[in-house]
């Protein structure tokens, strides 16, 4: 007998019932007697078998909701389950029993899922909760510990955010607890460690234990009550906040509002949330209050009143210390400034660049004439005056002023410094005090800039065109996401300061879409020792690097204090912060040419490599972005568009990342038009013979669905980098980043999984419970009558009668996420193909046509209704 036969009878029973059994038996013994009587002959009958090979690294929860799969229990740290590192796993956990007939846990919760890991400084931990939904029913948390008392293990960090993904860091080498909690509802999940999924970027509901907050303060946006609420009697949002402990600070119930909070446990009761529940571990005393506080966010989260929460964080200025000296502006000769201002100067139309920061010296005596009025957000008053943000004042930054005289110091006056661009004017806002400096204020500096509501009352005479923001949070905030919609509305452009941390961890706004993230070079045009790097880089700009001596920082405007008065001066800095001006000058001199250019068409040109020096590998890479900002050649774009009046259409690819880590080898690319003119795919190419890309489903102009495949065969171990590019019949060129990762990886081992074969119509014929060795498993369907079938493959950890559901392995013949008709009219014995996570929906090719599409999950043969979490 085939091994593969060798199955139990009782679970094909279960599943196909006794008379499908039945029929299945009189087919492969043949019942010829009576086709000899009806004068004809039986029909021909075939086998179809292959391997199913899992992916390298891909592994499976012991203890899913499937009862047929093998229980290896890792409900405590005492149980946890080994893992490999890198490891994309699917697991299965509920908060409450599922209830439902024939589950594992139908009538006992499982929690719990505790896996032990060895990690690497920086590593990213991702968690995608397959049933999350919007309402709050279905909510994993991702907890990590560090390894020792299995009874009371001490918590390094938590993700416990209320959105689709949970996503932490490892805070140094080492090895791990990780569990996967419920803390409502239940829910199959995808772990992913030491590769990035296609959701990695940390998102504005992201709440993590580790993250800078302010441990007695919310930031809430709630909604308007309707008039039926109103007739009703519904309280006012705001009054019911105030029932529940919560103090306002400022703020109005149109727009987001700020709060403390003094007794947050009683808050999250008075709010009616889910208590959570006392469980063994360890907390530090600073963990408990930046905990308790999360679960504040958590609770009004859930209120209907309520459109939004977030915790309100503390503002890092990104500048490194600096050491004594003096020095030249280097800084613009590197970046041909000097040859753009041949061209223009920024004198054709006045560009106004708002700068959120400490506020200016408005005193200082190379910024005259470069101000227009703005705003102290701190203390609360018209200005934006740059008092100090140190409790001593002579030991201020005065980064705010420095950033301004970037930008648009007086030129040409026979004093001080030079800006990058002479005509444009700094809109000065206050949003960094002596020792704070929230998110909420940056969000209400924001505002105000783009002439929106704010706390001022106020609204400039006429808005900024450029957001500077040399400043930025560790965390998303859904603040942020507002106030950059409303920029994008209005053409405004904001740039943002990468970070210095060097580190791919993100900052924030930087790494949003719809920010310019800019990162920083020295004077040899290299990275910056402190430098972030990583996929959401746009582009660099001088930063300085004081290894080289103090004068290889960046020269501009500063404050020195003398018998207590402040006086204007000039120093050297280095960092992003500085890096970021040089960026937002030269917007304003693009701005002062081609008053239309916002970030869409920017983005556009600064991947056509027209605005930049390529530094590193060929086009994008991730310590560079597109390479060095060139002011004479972004003053030539802008001129051209000027002339040429901006294109109506434009590629747009999604996702416009690829990254393979060190498990995929197949991703999918839609590339779409974005505007009304006719546009069309001319071109798509590759700079890496181990990147390939290919058309699935695409129209006439080329535009729909590719393929795009890595090959790791040949590579040694180590990080590839390359750079796939699409060009328009209009000849835009739209180019995406892509990366994968080689090394060892252990074989995959995904417990047990069906494999089914399926009619025409994608309905199942037969199914084959298999359980795999060392991540091979091998099927065999005999008796098949000549037709057209396809196989699939994939695991059913939350029982409820689907393969393939998100979180659960999937595969099909020939590729993981595209299913190709088989045409059996012959035996064939070689049908392998592989099986794992994916995030690309399982389809189906028309043998009639190339075309692809969705025929739904692949069923199992067993009649019961999908489980509904939260049903009566």
């Amino acid at each position: 007998m085939h091994p593969i036969t060798q199955l139990s009878i009782g679970p094909i029973v279960q599943r196909l019932g006794l008379a499908v059994l039945l029929l299945g038996l009189v087919a492969c013994g043949g019942d010829t007697e009576n086709d000899v009587s009806n004068g004809t002959s039986p029909p021909e009958q075939f086998t179809v078998s292959g391997v199913i090979t899992a992916m390298p690294g891909h592994a499976v929860d012991g203890s899913t909701n499937n009862p047929e799969s093998p229980l290896r229990s890792n409900h405590s740290p005492a149980q946890a389950q080994p893992l490999p590192n890198p490891v994309r796993l699917g697991g299965y956990v509920t908060a409450t029993p599922t209830g439902w007939p024939g589950d594992r846990f139908e009538r006992q919760p499982d929690p719990s899922d505790f896996y032990r890991v060895a990690l690497v400084a920086g590593q990213r931990i991702e968690l995608t909760i397959s049933d999350w939904t919007p309402d709050g029913r279905v909510n994993l948390e991702l907890w990590l510990y560090a390894t020792g008392n299995p009874l009371e293990p001490e918590v390094m960090d938590v993700a416990l955010g209320t959105g689709p993904v949970q996503t932490l860091v490892a805070p140094a080498s080492g090895e791990y607890w990780l569990e996967v909690y419920a803390f409502r509802g239940g829910s199959n999940y995808q772990l992913s460690i030491g590769e990035v999924t296609a959701m990695s970027t940390s998102a504005p509901q992201d709440l993590y234990l580790s993250m800078p907050l302010l441990t007695d303060e919310v930031l809430v946006k709630t909604r308007q009550l309707t008039a039926i609420q109103r007739a009703a009697g519904a309280a006012e949002p705001l009054d019911t906040l105030a029932a529940a402990g919560l103090t306002l600070l400022s703020g109005t119930c149109e727009q987001w509002t700020r709060w403390t909070v003094e007794q947050p446990q009683q808050a999250v009761r008075t709010l009616g949330a889910t208590d959570r529940p006392e469980r063994p571990m360890t907390l530090s005393a600073e963990q408990q209050q930046r905990l308790a506080i999360l679960n504040v966010v958590k609770s009004l989260r859930e209120r209907p009143e309520v459109a939004q929460a977030a915790p309100n964080q503390p503002l890092e200025l990104q500048r490194v210390p600096n050491d004594p000296g003096f020095g030249q502006q280097w800084h613009y000769p590197l970046i041909q400034l000097p040859q753009a201002w041949d061209l223009s100067t920024g004198g054709e139309r006045p560009v106004i660049v708002a700068v959120p920061d400490t506020g200016v010296f408005l005193a200082h005596e190379d910024l005259q004439g470069q101000l227009v009025p703005g705003y102290d957000f701190v203390e609360r008053r018209v200005g934006g005056d740059d008092p100090g943000d140190a409790a001593v004042v002579g030991e201020s930054s005065w980064h705010g002023t420095h950033v301004a005289g970037t930008i648009a110091a007086r030129t040409d006056n026979n004093r001080g410094v030079a800006g990058v661009s002479w005509g444009a004017q700094i809109m000065p806002l206050r949003v960094i005090g002596r020792g704070s400096g929230s998110i909420y204020d940056l969000a209400q500096g924001m505002r105000y800039a783009l002439g929106l509501p704010n706390d001022s009352g106020e609204v400039p005479e006429r808005r900024a065109d450029i957001i500077n923001l040399s400043v930025g949070t560790n965390a998303d905030s859904p603040l942020y996401a507002e106030v950059i919609q409303a920029a994008r509305d209005r053409g405004v452009v904001i740039v943002a300061a990468a970070g210095n941390q060097a580190t791919d961890r993100p900052l924030f706004p930087a790494a949003l879409d719809g920010v310019i993230s800019v990162t920083a070079v020295g004077p040899n045009k290299q990275a910056a020792p402190y430098a972030n790097f990583g996929s959401t880089i746009d582009l660099t700009a001088p930063g300085g690097d004081q290894r080289q001596g103090t004068a290889s920082g960046v020269l501009s405007t500063l404050v020195e204090v003398v018998g207590g008065e402040r006086r204007s001066s000039y120093g050297f800095l280095q960092g992003t912060s500085m890096a970021t001006p040089h960026v937002a000058g030269v917007l304003a001199l693009m701005k002062a040419i081609y008053p239309e250019l916002d970030y869409d068409t920017f983005q556009n040109v600064l991947a056509s490599g027209q605005i930049t020096e390529d530094l590193g590998v060929t086009g994008f890479d991730p310590r560079y972005g597109w390479g060095l900002i060139d002011a004479l050649q972004a003053v030539f774009a802008a001129q051209s568009l000027a002339a040429a009046g901006r294109p109506s259409s434009l590629l747009v690819a999604e996702p416009n990342v690829l990254d393979f880590g060190s498990l995929s080898s197949e991703q999918i690319l839609e590339i779409r038009r974005r505007g009304d003119q006719l546009l069309a795919v001319s071109q798509t190419d590759s700079n890496a013979n181990w990147l390939t890309i290919e058309s699935l489903a695409v129209d006439a102009d080329g535009l729909g669905t590719y393929r795009v495949r890595v090959d790791r065969s040949g590579l040694t171990p180590a990080t590839y980098t390359a750079t796939l590019t699409i060009t328009s019949s209009l000849n835009q060129v739209l180019t995406v980043p892509v990366s994968l990762r080689v090394g060892v990886s252990e074989p995959g081992e995904l417990g047990l999984i069906y494999v089914l074969l399926l009619d025409e119509d994608f309905r199942t014929v037969e199914e084959l419970p298999v359980l795999g060795s060392v991540g091979e498993y091998r099927f065999r369907f005999s008796g098949l009558e000549p037709g057209e079938y396809f196989i699939a493959a994939g695991t059913d950890n939350d029982n409820d009668g689907f393969i393939c559901d998100p979180g659960e392995a999937c595969g099909a013949y020939p590729t993981l996420g595209v299913a190709d008709p088989i045409r059996v009219e012959q035996n064939h014995t070689d049908l392998n193909f592989v099986i794992g996570y994916s995030s690309t929906e399982l389809r189906t090719r028309s043998t009639a046509s190339e075309s692809l599409e969705s025929k739904g999950l692949p069923r199992l043969s067993i009649d019961r209704p999908r489980m509904l979490y939260g049903a009566p």
